[in-house]
């Protein structure tokens, strides 16, 4: 998805449901979800002053896929994994959204990565 399409999306500070498809759709066409996608997911999340619900299916179907889903390390929540979630999504740790999502990764990984827990979860 291009900044310009994020910028139009935002511009009336709302991520409705035809939004969330929209990126869903765009997100997944290649079938794998990459750093730069659920950032753009939070971005949508967090610079709209009303979400979907339907957004927080999608960012946690994202990080799964982007976490979990990987061939590096499938179920687990690898070191590079962990500093990449962190990056991503400490920032916006008191989003209601961003951080269900991150519990929800968290809670499906066979590690429980103290990190996570200790940056983006307490």
């Amino acid at each position: 998805m291009t900044d310009e399409r994020l910028k139009e999306i935002m511009a009336d500070g709302a991520f409705d449901a035809e939004e969330v498809k929209e990126v869903r759709e765009d997100h997944y066409d290649d079938n794998e979800i990459e750093r730069f996608e659920v950032e753009q997911t939070v971005k949508l999340i967090t610079g709209c002053s009303t979400v979907d619900n339907s957004a927080q299916q999608l960012l946690k179907d994202e990080l799964k896929s982007w976490l979990l889903e990987d061939e590096n390390s499938p179920n687990e929540i690898d070191d590079e994994e962990v500093e990449a979630l962190i990056a991503v999504c400490k920032p916006h740790k008191d989003n209601n959204y961003v951080k269900n999502a991150v519990q929800f990764v968290y809670d499906m990984s066979e590690n429980k990565p103290v990190k996570v827990k200790a940056q983006l979860l307490s």
